[in-house]
């Protein structure tokens, strides 16, 4: 029977990335590409106009909470990679109001298959196509990556199995939580509520999400250009140099915190 389910689970996904019937993909990007042209009219250019030392001082304020999970995260083991993904995504609250997958072994664990090894699995090799993606790059969009990130939509739609929302299933919010740290912060940044309207974006699928992060590199690239730098790890702390740009992009549109 666990067989059954984990094929249902694999054949789910193929599914999904390749189209339902009665809708050609000509419409359906037709259709995300009008929602975002009317998004994009209020894309304010969030970090783009800042100077080096604006850039330099919301990072500087960004809550220390987080980024102490995410140095966390870039020191974990293959051993504890499972528990510490769950630990985080609960921490940033990835699936409110649903309630959030765990692993098979966790003692909390309500939900049945697939557990979160199994969506740890099957994002592997999606995963490992984009390691050489920046988001600085106009052209880390080729097909491939944009493949890639679509089939960690699906997979991280499972993240959460019950409530409200979206009949259980996980949102923009946790899906890009959970890339954004699968990634080590290359695919960002996380479209929390406190991006979305930092940026004015506000991506409901998977195509809109795609065309959100060429916004965010459009913004970096203005950026870079009016400061005469070639990349943001230039000017970032000594702290920060192992971070992706997704990442650093996160913490430069997030409210600035006072650090303790």
């Amino acid at each position: 029977m666990a067989g059954r389910v984990e094929e249902t689970f694999d054949v789910l996904i193929i599914s999904q990335i390749e189209g339902s019937p009665g809708t050609t993909k000509d419409q359906h990007n037709s259709a995300s590409l009008r929602r975002a042209r009317k998004s994009k009219a209020l894309f304010s250019m969030s970090i783009g106009n800042y100077s080096i030392n604006q850039f330099c001082n919301r990072l500087n304020q960004f809550n220390i909470a987080y980024v102490g999970d995410f140095e966390e995260w870039l020191n974990r083991t293959e051993e504890m990679e499972v528990e510490l993904f769950g630990k985080i995504l609960r921490r940033w609250q990835a699936c409110r109001p649903n309630r959030m997958r765990r692993s098979e072994n966790d003692p909390k664990r309500q939900n049945i298959h697939p557990f979160l090894e199994d969506l740890l699995l099957a994002s592997k090799e999606h995963i490992s196509t984009l390691e050489s993606f920046s988001v600085e790059d106009p052209n880390s969009y080729n097909d491939r990556n944009i493949k890639a990130i679509k089939y960690l939509w699906t997979i991280f739609s499972n993240l959460s199995y019950q409530g409200h929302a979206r009949n259980g299933a996980a949102g923009l919010v946790g899906i890009s939580k959970a890339v954004l740290l699968l990634t080590d912060g290359r695919v960002g940044p996380a479209f929390d509520t406190n991006v979305k309207q930092a940026i004015g974006l506000y991506p409901k699928n998977e195509d809109e999400w795609i065309l959100a992060l060429k916004f965010v590199t459009e913004d970096i690239t203005i950026f870079k250009t009016n400061n005469k730098i070639t990349s943001l790890q230039e000017i970032v702390s000594e702290r920060y140099q192992n971070h992706h740009s997704g990442r650093i992009y996160d913490m430069a549109v997030w409210p600035m915190t006072k650090q303790k």
